[in-house]
């Protein structure tokens, strides 16, 4: 009974072990040295004043991933550069339209799963700069007005503020070795104007590894 139990174990301690070295290896081949890819998806933005509602945008860019697993296993740093189309609105009488180029740089941990699919969790800081923007409005004499968002005098500065920063928390998965699925939020640190405080963003990616 006792060679039967301690075989029993010490197949369950090899299959076990087997197991994770099957993981590492397999987070190797899922994240090399580098990945280089693209990556497009969807925005659901407003300001962070509670006057704003939130408005649909887009973003599209490059995408690249590296292995940071000598600083820590299994983590990895994550660099983008994106064209962002962000927003707000105030019910359907005011809409804000923005534009930025957008690099976040951050730190996450990989687990793999299986030979599919390897699971991330990341954060980290992003920088941007705004391009551009509309805001549109409809005055009470039914006026319609189509201004320049970082320029006109309607958002309560008479020099509204271009650059943008803040934190983002990101969670996703790639699959396939080429193909990854990510939703995350970013919080704006900076007032775009005396008015209207800061840029909240959530997103929905899609990314293709080369």
């Amino acid at each position: 009974m006792k060679k039967i139990l301690f075989s029993v174990l010490l197949t369950l301690g090899l299959l076990s072990s087997g197991s994770v070295v099957y993981a590492q290896n397999n987070l190797i081949d899922a994240l090399p040295p580098y990945k280089l890819g693209v990556v497009a998806g969807i925005n659901a933005s407003s300001f962070s004043h509670s006057d704003f509602d939130g408005k649909f945008g887009f973003h599209v860019g490059v995408n690249a991933l590296f292995d940071a697993s000598e600083l820590i296993q299994n983590s990895y740093v994550r660099t983008q550069l994106l064209f962002q189309r962000k927003g707000a609105r105030v019910d359907n009488d005011v809409k804000f339209r923005t534009c930025y180029l957008e690099l976040p740089v951050r730190f996450g941990y990989a687990y793999a799963l299986n030979n599919d699919w390897t699971f991330l969790g990341e954060t980290g800081p992003y920088f941007a700069l705004g391009l551009g923007g509309r805001v549109r409005w409809e005055d009470l004499n039914g006026d319609k007005h189509d201004e320049k968002f970082f320029t006109n005098e309607y958002l309560g500065n008479d020099d509204p503020n271009n650059f943008d920063m803040g934190w983002g928390l990101h969670f996703g998965a790639i699959f396939q070795q080429h193909h990854e699925l990510t939703i995350g939020w970013d919080w704006g640190f900076i007032n775009m104007n005396d008015s209207y405080e800061q840029n909240r963003n959530f997103m929905v990616s899609y990314g293709y590894y080369f």
